[in-house]
């Protein structure tokens, strides 16, 4: 899949003419490559749930990443064919322009996650928290995803042909809609998940319980039999005299 979106995008930047649009189509690109790897890290998060509430939540998932993969093929498409026709940028706007291109990568990664996030991710490896470590990854890389929409952000402003393809040939009301249903189907997967893990809490606290009885009895078992009786005891003082 990876390769396959390598070869769509090179395509589409040799048919562009415009670099801000070439950089634009490359940098969205990097976007949806690490939107997968985000995908990849949610669904292991629901995965690890097992639950049904959770299966249903990924499902859902599954539909948003293959609706936004067939949007942003059309839209990569359009803007590269605009782009082969649209007028240069002069005077003002081409200088500035020029800066942005001279300023961003749009292929570099963002930057790495807080220290702190780090962190709180090592330890709940250390831990075996496989679905807190999952739902940490994920959050981090949402937010390296949000980093570097914001570098495409700006090369599209330099680029007329964006604005021209921002038409959503009917993917908005299906993404719509579909935000709607995993909104639904993520809220029924935490309150299973919740209801879940309250479950297991008490079945450890009635377990935990159980065994200080249990061993409670044990105990006081064993004082009686070891504590010698009336009669043994005085069956040994007549032996002493």
């Amino acid at each position: 899949m990876r390769l396959l979106v390598i070869l769509v995008v090179a395509w589409y930047a040799v048919e562009a003419s415009n670099p801000a649009c070439e950089q634009y189509v490359e940098c969205m690109a990097a976007v949806r490559t690490k939107q997968q790897g985000c995908a990849a890290q949610e669904e292991l998060a629901l995965r690890n749930a097992k639950l049904p509430e959770c299966d249903a939540a990924k499902e859902e998932h599954l539909k948003m990443t293959e609706l936004l993969q067939k949007k942003a093929e059309t839209q990569d498409k359009c803007v590269s064919e605009k782009a082969a026709d649209a007028v240069e940028l002069t005077g003002a706007r081409k200088n500035k322009c020029d800066k942005i291109l001279a300023k961003i990568d749009a292929t570099t990664p963002a930057a790495p996650s807080a220290t702190t996030e780090s962190e709180k991710i090592k330890r709940a490896i250390n831990r075996g928290q496989k679905n807190k470590v999952a739902k940490l990854q994920h959050r981090a890389c949402l937010r390296e995803t949000r980093q570097q929409r914001t570098k495409c952000i700006q090369l599209s402003k330099c680029c007329p042909a964006v604005k021209q393809c921002e038409k959503d040939g009917g993917f908005k009301a299906d993404i719509v809609s579909l935000r709607k249903s995993i909104k639904e189907k993520n809220k029924s997967c935490r309150q299973a998940a919740h209801k879940n893990a309250l479950a297991q809490k008490s079945q450890q606290r009635k377990q935990k319980k159980g065994k200080k009885e249990q061993d409670k009895k044990s105990k006081k078992k064993s004082n009686t039999t070891a504590k010698p009786t009336s009669a043994e005891t005085t069956t040994a003082k007549s032996l002493e005299i």
